[in-house]
């Protein structure tokens, strides 16, 4: 199981650059293992790969890239594996990867399991 960033970046270097930075915390790295795998499973070796950014945004994950050269196939099970990625991490704690409920803590809006729903003294409540 991956556990750093450092360990998804080895795992597909082809697709995250060296220096490429995460903008959210190592609970989502399951998620973003597996969509990786369907993009590298997918997009034939003649396409160009672009990954923008990762982060977290209102509570949850998103992924802004882009691929060029790539027949419809890839492009469907891309696109559906980028939505799944996303709705996964309404139900995926950002900090660790358990089970997690989308929640608000005093405007700040964030995907915690019980045990990180308190952060700075602050109680996020679904």
């Amino acid at each position: 199981m991956m556990k750093s960033w450092a360990d998804l970046k080895a795992k597909y270097p082809l697709l995250l650059r060296p220096g490429f930075l995460f903008e959210c915390h190592e609970g989502w790295i399951g998620i973003l293992d597996d969509y990786f795998a369907v993009i590298d499973r997918e997009l034939p070796l003649t396409a160009t790969y672009e990954i923008r950014q990762i982060k977290e945004k209102l509570g949850t994950l998103r992924i802004y890239d882009s691929s060029y050269g790539t027949p419809l196939s890839s492009v469907k099970a891309v696109t559906d594996a980028h939505a799944l990625a996303e709705a996964r991490s309404y139900y995926t704690c950002e900090y660790c990867g358990k089970r997690g409920v989308w929640s608000n803590r005093r405007g700040y809006l964030t995907t915690v399991c019980e045990e990180h729903a308190v952060r700075d003294g602050m109680r996020a409540e679904p």
